[in-house]
């Protein structure tokens, strides 16, 4: 089953327009409906939190993305799971 995942991406002046993957695997959703909505919720202190914790970072964006989508994402950008995040 398709699960979706609040993902942010971080975009940093030496990374080009390869961004840096952070997941929130805390926030899983059975739906994009329920994903976006928790997402249009809280999306000032979801970017607030990810500014202050990755701080330097020229860009941010926070999507949700389904499970699919970001396994394919991980192995194009060579993501590797971060412990505190």
């Amino acid at each position: 089953m398709v699960k979706f995942f609040i993902v942010a991406f971080v975009f940093y002046s030496w990374s080009g327009d390869t961004p840096s993957i952070k997941i929130r695997q805390d926030f899983k959703f059975d739906t994009y409906p329920k994903c976006q909505s928790f997402l249009e919720n809280y999306r000032p202190q979801l970017q607030d939190s990810l500014q202050r914790k990755f701080t330097g970072g020229d860009k941010y964006s926070i999507r949700c993305v389904d499970s699919k989508t970001l396994n394919m994402m991980q192995k194009e950008f060579g993501y590797e799971p971060e412990k505190s995040t």
